[in-house]
């Protein structure tokens, strides 16, 4: 399983509690993210459901 928490920036991602990455979002690191998962058809992603809000 892999846990995503989206911030507006960058995503945490911990990959099968033992790895956490901090990443842009940007094509480059999400190609390099697929490296680091073992089997990217075989792995389940759950993200934060939470929305953040800015204030104005």
């Amino acid at each position: 399983m892999i846990g995503v928490d989206v911030a507006e920036q960058k995503l945490d991602v911990s990959v099968d509690d033992n790895t956490v990455l901090i990443i842009d979002k940007d094509e480059g690191s999400f190609k390099n993210l697929l490296k680091v998962i073992p089997d990217s058809r075989s792995v389940c992603f759950v993200r934060e459901a939470t929305e953040a809000t800015k204030e104005s």
